[in-house]
């Protein structure tokens, strides 16, 4: 019998399936009436999020089924750019609803567009779900105080600071 070296019936079609690239669809952006930016600022559970629009105004938006399941590229974190379809039949203005799911590259592409992204905490000091703390190693900062006196030629340390 002759010795099978092409990896069997189905080898072709793995190595195939396993070179195609991802497709990137088209960026959706604003056309409609009714249709806003969004930045998810808190998830509430049971198919609900908070999210501050684009025009300044904290909505609650609804998650249809499509998004709610796990799928790579519908998933929505704190601080991910968002489109909602504002419900303007309701005479309660602070509802709406999920209607895409940015990912970064369409974020990258979204900033080029002139928007007050700013909101969204674009500005270098207002940024939205992102507190930095420093946490600080006591032998790391003096040694860079012992290398900024060495630069400037600063007198001797006393070996007790260590």
């Amino acid at each position: 019998m002759v010795k099978n070296t092409n990896g069997g019936k189905y080898a072709k079609k793995a190595k195939r399936s396993s070179l195609m690239q991802p497709i990137q669809a088209k960026t959706r952006i604003v056309s409609e009436e009714g249709e806003v930016y969004a930045c998810v600022k808190k998830l509430l559970g049971n198919g609900r999020m908070e999210v501050l629009c684009i025009d300044n105004v904290v909505r609650q938006c609804h998650i249809p089924k499509k998004f709610r399941y796990f799928k790579r590229d519908n998933i929505v974190r704190i601080g991910s750019w968002i489109m909602v379809g504002l419900r303007l039949w309701e005479s309660n203005t602070k509802n709406c609803d999920l209607l895409e799911v940015y990912a970064q590259y369409d974020v990258d592409y979204l900033k080029k567009l002139n928007e007050n992204w700013f909101l969204f905490g674009e500005d270098e000091d207002d940024i939205i779900g992102n507190d930095s703390i420093d946490f600080v190693d006591e032998r790391t900062q003096i040694m860079n105080e012992l290398e900024r006196n060495e630069s400037t030629g600063a007198a001797e340390i006393d070996l007790s600071d260590i």
